[in-house]
């Protein structure tokens, strides 16, 4: 009877989460056909004195006004995901003025949004032109759930909430947002979703090849890279030439194949010694190629700039009990990972002169941060902050000092070490021409890092 109860119970969860998808799919597979609208602006603040919590609590927003004392009213275009400012009088620092002009005294600004009856993503993010003869003029990442800034709880309105910081998937802000910050308020498109994989060989297309019941909720809420690629090439094209693309992908293809234990198996047998295993390899070849697939749509559209983030050990990663048997696939399956990508990345660029291809080295960057915790203002490097699995949670789930930890949960580093992330990919950038001020000494990047995730996060 109970084993009905709970079928029963499954299937109309199941039905409810589908329908969710399916009724709210617009706000993935809206048309990329461009609409011309004019938009307010939502002025977003907190007072200083009480921590942002949560998702979005804390957090409310004043309309934004013009110097005459009217609504600003912004003339655009929207793709079906950001609203586009067409008005090169109004950038990012002209906005941000206007906003702490609106926003009660006293208050801290945090972010400025979109707001349009048009907008199937209410409120939108903002995208602003920058001056024309800079070498780089936004920065486009196509990203996971590491890099998603809110934009899947935005959608769905569900997770991640409670013990998580304004929709992120940490206590804080993300290494895009730092990165942004040291490069002078750099505008940002975030493609990143929570659970996006490379492309739908890595989705289940039918029950039968389902591996967990989320499975089919996943593909559904995060697509796949190469499939919003195109959604974000067919909308009005910007100068693909000055804009950087960050791609730092692969992980969930990875962590899908974790719910198949004929795949954990054949790894594991192929594996043994120092042999590499072909299934593994396969896997890994194919991530690659969907990466290398992206950067060559995107350079067919004028795209010059690109930065390749690795994947860190996924097996050093925190794990609870049922899962501790396949962490040294996950470093397998990680190893192969960058080992390809980084093959096809040197070939691509030999084979593209006229492209600029950087690297990031996240193992090596991990591996620097468990050598030496206390160059990043960390002490733990193996255990979660969070005490349990869960994407809500309460502030008894938090430990006291969540920047204290390299991961914040099972899957996603606390925002002290997004931080010294972005300034890592900073010092890059610096190194290769594409910004013009240079990157803070070590001293400051600590200071810098501690005060500033401490500033506004859980606390």
């Amino acid at each position: 009877m109970r084993f009905v109860m709970l079928c029963s119970l499954c299937f109309l969860m199941y039905i409810y989460l589908a329908c969710y998808a399916v009724l709210f799919q617009p706000a993935f597979a809206s048309s990329t056909e461009a609409t011309k609208i004019k938009s307010y602006v939502g002025c977003y603040y907190y007072n200083p004195d009480h921590p942002i919590l949560g998702a979005y609590q804390n957090l409310a927003y004043a309309w934004a006004l013009d110097s005459s004392g009217d609504y600003l009213l912004l003339d655009g275009y929207y793709d079906g995901r950001f609203f586009f400012v067409t008005d090169h009088n109004f950038n990012f620092q002209r906005v941000q003025q206007l906003c702490e002009q609106s926003i009660p005294p006293g208050m801290q600004f945090y972010s400025a949004e979109a707001f349009n009856h048009f907008l199937d993503r209410y409120p939108s993010g903002i995208g602003y032109s920058v001056k024309k003869d800079a070498v780089i003029t936004k920065y486009v990442l196509f990203g996971d759930s590491v890099s998603d800034t809110g934009g899947l709880h935005k959608w769905i309105r569900v997770f991640p909430g409670g013990v998580y910081w304004n929709g992120h998937f940490t206590n804080g802000w993300v290494w895009i947002q730092y990165l942004s910050t040291f490069s002078n308020n750099m505008p940002v498109i975030n493609w990143s979703y929570a659970g996006m994989k490379t492309s739908r060989f890595f989705i289940a297309e039918d029950d039968s090849k389902v591996f967990n019941f989320f499975d089919y909720v996943k593909t559904k809420l995060t697509g796949n890279f190469l499939t919003e690629l195109e959604k974000y090439l067919a909308a009005p094209t910007f100068n693909l030439s000055t804009t950087l693309h960050f791609i730092f992908l692969g992980a969930n293809n990875y962590y899908h194949l974790m719910g198949s234990s004929f795949v954990m198996e054949q790894i594991e047998k192929e594996s043994e010694g120092d042999a590499v295993s072909p299934i593994a390899l396969n896997y890994a070849n194919k991530s690659a190629e969907d990466i290398m697939t992206g950067v060559e749509r995107l350079r067919q559209h004028g795209g010059r700039s690109f930065v390749i983030i690795a994947l860190p050990d996924l097996g050093r990663f925190p794990t609870r009990d049922f899962y501790a048997h396949l962490m040294k696939n996950l470093s397998r399956l990680s190893h192969l990972h960058n080992r390809q990508l980084k093959k096809m990345v040197e070939s691509y660029q030999q084979e593209h002169p006229e492209v600029k291809m950087i690297w990031v080295d996240a193992p090596f960057f991990m591996q620097q941060i468990c050598d030496h915790p206390e160059e990043f203002a960390i002490t733990d490097t193996t255990n979660t902050c969070l005490k349990t699995i869960t994407f809500r949670g309460t502030r008894e789930d938090i430990c006291n000092n969540p920047n204290d930890y390299l991961f914040y949960d099972l899957a996603h580093p606390t925002s002290r070490i997004h931080c010294f992330l972005a300034q890592r990919i900073y010092k890059l950038l610096f190194e290769q021409h594409l910004t013009s001020s240079p990157p803070m000494d070590k001293e400051s990047v600590y200071r810098y890092c501690v005060e500033e995730s401490e500033r506004i996060l859980i606390p």
